[in-house]
């Protein structure tokens, strides 16, 4: 069986409410206790530093700015997680960031696609030795092969998760190519993680994430608000707590269909093929010695397990004894 899903609630940047001029540490409160109420594995903030990631006259640069928190409120948060034994992850975007991230002790790093060709970030990133989910949104399968061959990312002894999925507020239906899980995940041999950006006020708000855990995923990223209505920040692709709890209890209950890889039969497919498959039984009475012909035989449905499926494995052989009509044929009566 895959692994047993893991499941991030991405508060994101949704402790700041569009209508203040900066972020709520109240609201990131609650959301760490929805995310936690929710059944969550973990709940994972952004850790802005406007410095990190945008200069002055880009688009969104005052919204970043205005994301900006302490340390010491960081650690609020945190410990909050803690406390409610849910584990508490952040994106990073620079050193900056990935020294908050290592003064608070997370429980795992993401970094975003923003960041994906920033090699001293990775590399400083691994020295906290907690995992690491790699966002691939936009990235060219060329430059990320580069990037596992340069970091060697088979072989070192670190946890990494490949994230694939990307956020155009709401990403379409049409735009999740799920189909590239399986093949990420056979080309690179790492764990293949998904960002579910699907529109949250949608009825298809987890069934994009069920169709990537038929495609092998285990590790589920979806944003959570406290409530759309009030459109905090990041609310496009996010659900409110009820729905992500039912987002939750949903992937993990249908976890268990997804099986193994193997292709041998498990014990009750075994079971239901002695039941239900048709067995060789003699069709008349066949002496001892006698060479067995198709005419001899027929069949039925017999639950024996020594039985014969195909008529190949019988006709040819010799009766080691007198058969009686209606006899199961098994390896005792023939040779």
């Amino acid at each position: 069986m895959y692994n047993k899903p893991f499941i991030i609630a991405e508060a994101a940047q949704g402790y700041a409410p569009i209508i203040r001029s900066k972020p709520s540490l109240e609201i990131g409160i609650l959301l760490v206790r929805a995310a936690a109420s929710a059944g969550a594995d973990a709940v994972k903030f952004q850790i802005i530093f406007v410095d990190e990631l945008a200069e002055p006259g880009y688009e969104h640069y005052v919204l970043f700015k205005n994301l900006e928190m302490s340390t010491k409120e960081w650690m609020i948060l945190r410990e909050e997680a803690r406390r409610l034994s849910i584990e508490f992850h952040a994106d990073i975007f620079g050193l900056k960031s990935l020294d908050i991230a290592k003064k608070i002790s997370v429980d795992g790093i993401k970094i975003h696609s923003t960041s994906f060709f920033d090699e001293d970030l990775f590399k400083n990133a691994l020295h906290l030795k907690k995992p690491i989910y790699i966002s691939i949104g936009g990235i060219e399968f060329n430059e990320l092969t580069d990037f596992i061959t340069s970091n060697n990312l088979e072989e070192i002894n670190a946890k990494i998760i490949l994230m694939h999925g990307f956020q155009s507020e709401p990403t379409p239906i049409e735009n999740n190519n799920l189909a590239r899980i399986s093949e990420l995940s056979r080309t690179t041999g790492l764990e293949i993680g998904f960002m579910d950006h699907a529109d949250g006020g949608e009825d298809d708000f987890i069934n994009i994430s069920i169709m990537a855990l038929a495609n092998g995923v285990s590790y589920f990223e979806k944003h959570i608000t406290l409530d759309r209505e009030i459109e905090l920040e990041d609310f496009v692709s996010a659900i409110p707590p009820k729905k992500f709890a039912n987002y939750v209890n949903t992937i993990k209950r249908l976890h268990s269909a997804v099986g193994k890889k193997s292709l041998n039969l498990t014990y009750r497919e075994k079971k239901y093929r002695d039941g239900a498959v048709k067995k060789i039984i003699a069709n008349k009475n066949i002496k001892k010695g006698k060479l067995i012909k198709k005419s001899d035989l027929t069949s039925m449905r017999r639950p024996n397990k020594n039985g014969f499926f195909n008529f190949s494995d019988v006709v040819g052989k010799q009766a080691l004894k007198d058969i009686k009509k209606g006899s199961l044929i098994n390896n005792i009566l023939i040779k």
